[in-house]
């Protein structure tokens, strides 16, 4: 008889798990703005890095303060009040490079105000030199935004070119008459330029290994 042996070859399988650490680069337009979102206050509750103008030399009818019960994203946003008629406007320098372009945006919030009076919300800029003179036209370039109550809404500018000389760009937004509104995420990025990060992602990883006999 030719007995034939057979041989059963059995695998066995070996699971491992591994902690991985991944490194990737992401590249972003770099925000120029200091507490574009209004996160950082002072101890008076004011956001830090912003200046508010008060053309009544601070007789309460204008509030500036940071918000938590109405916000685009983040924990804070700013809130403007003006219970007369006056112009109410907020503003930052922002070191700029002269024949260089920009765009730039921030999102807005009418609570309320008094239609009958056209009361209004505007975003805006203006270059100055190193001294602080002014380049091209003293007005500020505005643009007007949509009054629609209760909603947000983002203003935008793109390609701003900067003129020869300039040095800074005064970003500034503007309300006024009996209005409250709300105000959030200000970008002013350099077109063009990017920055480079990286990123690491860890994780645990289940490695599957067939084994021999």
């Amino acid at each position: 008889f030719l007995i034939k042996k057979m041989k059963m070859k059995m695998k066995k399988i070996f699971y491992i798990t591994a902690f991985c650490l991944f490194t990737s680069t992401i590249t972003f337009a770099q925000n120029l703005i200091a507490n574009p979102g209004f996160e950082t206050i002072k101890t008076d509750g004011t956001p830090t890095d912003w200046t508010l103008e008060d053309p009544t030399n601070g007789s309460g009818v204008i509030t500036f303060e940071s918000a938590t019960n109405t916000v685009y994203e983040g924990s804070k946003s700013l809130k403007i009040t003006c219970t007369d008629y006056y112009d109410v406007s907020v503003y930052q320098y922002i070191s700029v490079t002269p024949e260089k372009q920009y765009n730039m945006s921030i999102w807005y919030n009418v609570e309320s105000f008094e239609e009958e009076y056209g009361a209004y919300a505007n975003f805006g800029y203006q270059f100055t030199d190193e001294n602080g003179a002014n380049i091209g036209s003293t007005d500020v370039d505005y643009i007007s935004g949509d009054m629609t109550k209760n909603t947000w809404r983002e203003f935008k500018r793109t390609n701003v070119t900067v003129p020869t000389g300039a040095a800074y760009m005064k970003v500034i937004f503007t309300t006024s008459y009996h209005i409250v509104a709300y105000f959030d995420n200000t970008s002013v990025t350099e077109v063009g330029a990017t920055t480079k990060q990286d990123q690491t992602i860890s994780g645990l990883v289940d490695i599957t290994k067939p084994v021999g006999d």
